[in-house]
């Protein structure tokens, strides 16, 4: 099974297309009677914030998981690979987790 994790808050295009590219599913937020949501700046979530979604999907899914992880930016993803080696990401039981990026193309 593959899951694509998206660890940024805030939307973008870029965002959106490099999910769908990696067989993910971003939304556009909606306006709702005339309210729109405030524009977020998309940046990285919070170190822990991403362990969580990480371990997350790993426990719910079990073994044979793909765990696809989108980066913007190459210092997002160097980020990233710092993370998953600090917490592991590398140990899980049946995980493989890969970091992706398009440098912003």
């Amino acid at each position: 099974m593959k899951i694509v994790i998206n660890p940024y808050v805030g939307y973008s295009d870029n965002l959106a297309n490099s999910i769908v590219k990696f067989g993910g599913i971003l939304e556009k937020p909606k306006c709702a009677e005339g309210l729109c949501p405030i524009k977020l700046p998309v940046k990285l979530m919070t170190k822990k914030k991403i362990n969580e979604l990480v371990q997350t999907q790993a426990q719910q899914q079990g073994s044979d998981l793909d765990l696809i992880i989108v980066s913007l930016t190459e210092k997002d993803q160097l980020a990233l690979v710092k993370m998953s080696k600090t917490e592991g990401w590398g140990s899980l039981k049946g995980v493989n987790v890969k970091i992706v990026c398009e440098f912003g193309s």
